[in-house]
């Protein structure tokens, strides 16, 4: 996977079961899927300290994946699992994202990124920001893999 090279915030996946090529070949719908533990990089926030410390969460989660080349499209989706290869501190408790390419008439690709959040949780990680900066960070996180993915070398 190649995520580590355009998202700061994800400095390593570990593959930790992939689907077979006897399961690939049987299947009548091209769906792919592996299980990998992410290492998330996080902000923690302090409310007594306007400095931030980055914190490294494991994160263990179920890619399942669907190109189609006759359309043009290709879809990703994600959802955190409990996996027995997981480290025990994996978090499990991610909403489901993914995210939706097209490719455009002329050139180019349309990409959609959709996510569910938990702001309970998301609350325990950034301390002292309030449900809008909250959301504006994640905001601006998104943006930053979509400018960082326009710049990568995909071949």
């Amino acid at each position: 996977t190649k995520r580590p090279e355009w998202d700061s915030l994800c400095p390593r996946i570990d593959v930790l079961e992939e689907q077979s090529e006897k399961e690939c070949e049987a299947s009548h719908v091209e769906v792919h899927w592996d299980v990998v533990q992410h290492i998330v990089r996080t902000p923690i926030f302090k409310k007594s300290n306007a400095s931030t410390k980055m914190l490294d969460l494991p994160v263990s989660y179920l890619r399942a994946w669907v190109l189609n080349p006759a359309e043009g499209t290709a879809v990703l989706a994600t959802q955190s699992v409990i996996h027995p290869k997981a480290v025990k501190e994996a978090l499990t408790n991610v909403r489901p994202s993914g995210w939706f390419l097209s490719e455009l008439e002329g050139g180019g690709v349309e990409l959609t990124y959709i996510f569910e959040a938990d702001l309970i949780s998301l609350r325990k990680i950034f301390v002292g920001s309030s449900d809008d900066q909250i959301v504006d960070i994640m905001a601006i996180n998104v943006n930053t893999w979509f400018e960082q993915l326009d710049s990568f070398d995909h071949t």
